[in-house]
Order: structure tokens, then C-alpha cells, then sequence
């Protein structure tokens, strides 16, 4: 690799680790859990509350075949092992109870998609 070739590798982690900084994620509610309450644990130090659920996204790039059947084929592998049906996908961000699918983004940069490239998810409670 030439130096500029690392100049240009280290300027584009920079901006990256600048989009990361930018970016905010969101918190799934949990009716049970005090936010306030663990607010104030938090500023005091005492701990933070136990984690509930995740969500997870397969990012794949839109406009390369082999990626998108990749990305697809993983989706209905773990489709099939968790017997999941596209009938029944998460209806939003908030806690589904269940794990379940989001419906997938074969386009990137949709309106209601915080990913710049295509990606597919689910939602997974603990």
C-alpha cells in the first residue's frame, strides 16, 4: 500500500468514527422500566439497567448481486432454523415480545431507513 493510499484509508476511518459520533441510536420502552429512576442511577454511578432486547441488521450492498443473494439466503437460513414466516414481521421499533423480522430494504436510502445501504433485521428478546 503506497502512502497515500494510507493517507486516504486513515482520512476515510476519520470521517467514519465522525459519523459514528454523529449518530444516535435508539432506546426500545419498556412500560416496566423507571427511566427516570435509572436516569439517576446513572449520574450517581450506580449502574446502568439490564439490557431486554437487541435489534440486529444484516447490511448488504444494493446494487451487487452476489451480495444481495447472500444477504437473502442468510435471512431465510435463519428464517427457517427460528421457523419465522414473513407473515407475522415486527411492526415497529418498539419491543415486540417475540422474536421477529423486520420487513427488508433491497433499496438503499429509503425515506424510513436509518442505513445508507440495504439491509435486513430483527428484532431479538432476551
Amino acid at each position: 500500500m503506497s502512502r497515500w493510499q494510507c493517507y486516504a484509508a486513515l482520512a476515510a476511518l476519520v470521517v467514519m468514527a465522525g459519523l459514528v459520533e454523529l449518530s444516535s441510536g435508539h432506546a426500545t420502552r419498556y412500560p416496566e422500566v423507571d427511566v427516570p429512576a435509572w436516569r439517576e442511577k446513572l449520574r450517581s454511578g450506580e449502574g446502568v439497567p439490564p439490557f431486554q432486547s437487541y435489534h440486529i441488521h444484516v447490511l448488504f450492498v444494493s446494487n451487487q448481486n452476489d451480495s444481495i443473494s447472500e444477504a437473502l439466503d442468510f435471512r431465510k437460513k435463519f428464517m427457517d432454523h427460528f421457523k419465522l414466516t414473513d407473515d407475522h414481521p415486527c411492526n415497529d421499533t418498539r419491543h415486540q415480545g417475540r422474536l421477529c423480522m423486520y420487513p427488508y430494504d433491497t433499496e438503499s436510502g429509503t425515506d424510513d431507513s436509518p442505513f445508507v445501504t440495504s439491509e435486513w433485521g430483527m428484532f431479538l428478546p432476551l
